[in-house]
């Protein structure tokens, strides 16, 4: 069989390199977004009562997701502004929200911001960096005092202004809530009830980061095994040297470990397949290596030759007295 030369491996190893630069760009390229259908679409918004609900922070850890929710108000309803709305009518918002308050109110002649609004994440981070993760709240509005109903007599317009967050990818969209007159997203616009529902998952780059983290312990590890295969079969002695690569790279494993993307806690199945397996295997390894160094037959400090030869000469086992 014909040995593959330096030429070969060399022009293989590049096309590795291409592989993986094809897929790291891939990876950016749709790297985390935000998108949301039409009815949430800012742009598609037509009545004069409305609220923005803004996606700000993911915790897959706490299984929480924040938005801001925003009164948006037009017309004989008010002004809408860069960061809330300008009430020319007294509202009241109510929303689904995991812990604090649930209300959001407007006062004519006051400016009406927006407010953090926690959601209840569903899902597990447990398949991290595959993992997936839905949200919900229900909005319903209501006038408090001193308009008739003719000020409200639009739909209640929800929009998502899509933005995004670091390494993840968002969509949202509205969905149908059934109650007592309509059980459509239409029906409920009119009603002054809206529902939206989020999807959320790591990004592109996040999942092909960790799989080539995943790669490189998986790799370091095969390394360390026919490294420490060729030192038992005698084919190499135990050295120094090889102890300190396999302990530098143990510990490094660690660090790697701790700046993993989007911290995720220990525990998770990443740990379980990989990064616990590969330690376990490592420190395996280093044992193994440590005892080959310290039990190696061939140190003796007063004859340091038998170390270079690797094996007592025959004539210093014929005749001792030749040691040097």
């Amino acid at each position: 069989m014909r040995r593959p030369t330096s030429k070969h491996l060399t022009r293989s190893l590049l096309a590795g390199i291409i592989v993986i630069g094809g897929f790291a760009l891939i990876g950016f390229r749709y790297s985390e977004s935000s998108t949301t259908d039409e009815n949430l679409n800012p742009s598609q918004n037509t009545g004069f009562v409305g609220m923005k609900l803004q996606s700000f922070s993911v915790d897959p850890n706490q299984g929480t997701f924040f938005v801001t929710a925003s009164p948006d108000l037009r017309g004989p309803s008010g002004e809408t502004l860069q960061n809330g709305s300008y009430a020319n009518i007294n509202l009241e918002y109510s929303l689904d929200v995991l812990f604090g308050d649930s209300l959001i109110t407007t006062t004519t002649g006051t400016i009406a911001g927006g407010k953090s609004i926690p959601l209840r994440l569903v899902g597990s981070v447990d398949s991290y960096p595959f993992d997936e993760y839905t949200a919900s709240t229900l909005v319903t509005v209501q006038q408090r005092m001193g308009f008739t109903d003719e000020a409200l007599a639009s739909s209640l317009d929800l929009s998502d202004p899509a933005v995004t967050i670091s390494g993840m990818t968002i969509s949202s969209k509205q969905v149908p809530y059934k109650t007592d007159k309509s059980d459509s997203v239409e029906g409920n616009m009119l009603e002054g009830v809206g529902s939206v529902n989020w999807d959320i998952s790591r990004t592109v780059s996040i999942k092909f980061l960790v799989v080539l983290i995943a790669v490189l312990m998986i790799s370091g590890l095969v390394v360390s095994i026919l490294i420490t295969r060729t030192i038992l079969k005698g084919n190499r002695p135990p050295s120094m040297n090889a102890l300190a690569w396999l302990a530098a790279f143990l510990f490094s494993l660690f660090s790697i470990r701790n700046q993993m993307p989007g911290d995720p806690p220990s525990g998770v199945l990443f740990d379980r397949w990989v990064f616990y397996p590969v330690v376990f295997g490592l420190v395996s390894l280093v044992t193994v290596n440590v005892a080959s160094w310290i039990t190696r037959p061939d140190w003796d400090m007063e004859n340091p030759i038998y170390s270079v030869l690797g094996e007592i000469p025959s004539r210093f086992k014929e005749n001792p007295d030749n040691r040097a």
